[in-house]
């Protein structure tokens, strides 16, 4: 598949078979039926390149840009749905929260929860170093990643954290959560780590 949106910085699994990417050096998210290859939606709205892209509950997306917002749309129809703000600047990463909250991280060196419906922000994480990735963990618990090279476990529960992890000798990038307790961090580093988490 070739974009008109310039390199793919975010990629999300949606419904059906489809799939939405992140428009890099653009302010587009464009959605993709997986299966013909085809480009179903160009999603505009954005005012800065887009960073990142997550899939909500009930069909719907969110982006993170530049523009220091995150949209989200309706993925079925490309509808925009409502603006999220309150971030000072790049959304870097977004991950849906098991309880249908939204989390956005940010070179503000926040994490911000959301209530997708309301628009509010229920929670700020306070850190200081830029995020740059996030994974949600089993027992309401969220992994991070800085550009201080480490990866730091929040209780979502009193917006506490609770571990942090060091050996990565560059930024932190890129987590994924894995099976039976482990997380898996990509580094500018060149490797991949993984935790007992």
């Amino acid at each position: 598949l070739r974009s008109t949106a310039g390199r793919a910085l975010g990629i999300a699994a949606l419904p059906g078979g489809r799939f939405a990417t992140a428009g890099g050096g653009t302010k587009l998210v464009e959605v993709w039926d997986a299966g013909t290859g085809q480009r179903l939606h160009q999603l505009r709205g954005h005012t800065g390149s887009v960073r990142c892209v997550a899939a909500l509950p009930g069909g719907l997306l969110a982006s993170g840009s530049n523009d220091k917002t995150v949209r989200i749309w309706n993925a079925a129809t490309g509808a925009h749905v409502s603006t999220l703000e309150g971030h000072t600047n790049t959304v870097c990463a977004l991950a849906a929260l098991s309880d249908g909250r939204l989390a956005s991280g940010s070179i503000d060196n926040t994490i911000r929860l959301w209530n997708v419906a309301t628009r509010a922000c229920t929670q700020v994480l306070q850190h200081p170093n830029v995020v740059l990735a996030l994974a949600v963990l089993d027992g309401g618990r969220l992994a991070s990643g800085f550009n201080d090279r480490r990866v730091y476990i929040w209780s979502l529960a009193g917006g506490v954290q609770e571990a942090v992890l060091a050996g990565h000798t560059n930024w932190v990038r890129s987590l994924a959560a894995l099976p039976n307790g482990l997380l898996a961090s990509g580094s500018g580093d060149r490797t991949v780590r993984v935790w007992d988490v």
